[in-house]
């Protein structure tokens, strides 16, 4: 694309909460949900600015708030999504 793309703060940032809040299961969670809420954010952005994917939307603070929510609410979300989870995940 011969633009400048992600650096390596997104890297740091996830590396830092992982080892907050611990490798699995807290981080395939944080991963999926703040993929999910930049959709959520950048799919009307595409259809209202119409600038394609040359809009620049910084990751980071999706993953604080994928963070966030797990802090919160991530085991019950994890409960509901995979009946079962805590034979898998013992810390569950």
């Amino acid at each position: 694309r011969r633009i400048e793309g992600m650096g390596l703060g997104d890297a740091k940032l996830l590396a830092l909460i992982g080892a907050m809040l611990g490798p699995w299961p807290a981080l395939p969670f944080i991963l999926f949900f703040s993929a999910c809420s930049a959709m959520c954010v950048m799919i009307p952005l595409l259809i209202w600015k119409g600038k394609g994917f040359r809009y620049a939307l910084p990751f980071g603070p999706f993953l604080a708030f994928a963070a966030v929510v797990w802090i919160l609410h991530g085991k019950e979300i994890v409960k509901i999504w995979l009946p079962g989870a805590e034979l898998i995940f013992i810390n569950l």
